[in-house]
């Protein structure tokens, strides 16, 4: 008879099986933000996403609207795999071609040959610092945590499924799985 499972190993299969769902898709519209440095990934089905105006965010007395104030519609695919607030490296073929604090132009000549590539692998160290993602065509991206801090940890990347949840790991070892509107004063981080 087997063991009971435990909390811990019951949640790392929560991971790797949203994980195991993008394992074989190819990834498309594959960019990297300017001026920040972060990456985003859709995999699956293409699908149209809007982001209702958010109204917190009312302009005072004599204030344009900004974009904020806006409806906002995008094409995302089932999952939208988003890499941020963490040091990144990309190879091809075992080269490394880009890094996250490179250029614009160089990152985007390295962002540019991931696209179409498929997830086969995302292995993350058990501290949470670091993430491997390995694709079938010799692309591999390499995350690694920033800093330690301790008092406001950074969650190092996310992956919205086209159910509204979002999986968040941060560099604390610590992870949640909630959905995209719950408030953030109810998000409960378990160990990874």
């Amino acid at each position: 008879m087997a063991a009971p499972a435990t909390e811990q190993s019951l949640m790392s299969e929560t991971i790797a099986g949203l994980l195991r769902a993008l394992y074989g898709k190819p990834c498309w519209n594959v960019q990297h933000g300017y001026w920040l440095s972060f990456l985003t990934f859709d995999f699956g089905e293409p699908r149209v996403v809007i982001h209702e105006p958010r109204e917190q965010f009312q302009p005072r007395e004599g204030e344009k609207r900004s974009w904020r104030h806006k409806r906002m519609a995008s094409v995302r695919g089932e999952w939208h795999l988003r890499i941020d607030d963490c040091s990144w490296l990309i190879f091809q073929d075992d080269e490394p071609i880009g890094h996250s604090e490179d250029s614009n132009e160089e990152q985007d000549r390295a962002v540019v040959r991931l696209q179409g590539q498929a997830l086969i692998e995302a292995v993350i160290t058990p501290d949470g610092r670091r993430t491997r993602f390995t694709f079938d065509l010799g692309g591999v991206i390499h995350t690694r945590a920033w800093t330690d801090q301790a008092d406001h940890p950074r969650v190092q990347w996310t992956l919205a499924d086209s159910t509204g949840y979002w999986l968040s790991i941060r560099e604390d070892g610590k992870y949640n799985y909630v959905r995209d509107d719950a408030p953030r004063d109810t998000w409960e981080w378990l160990p990874l």
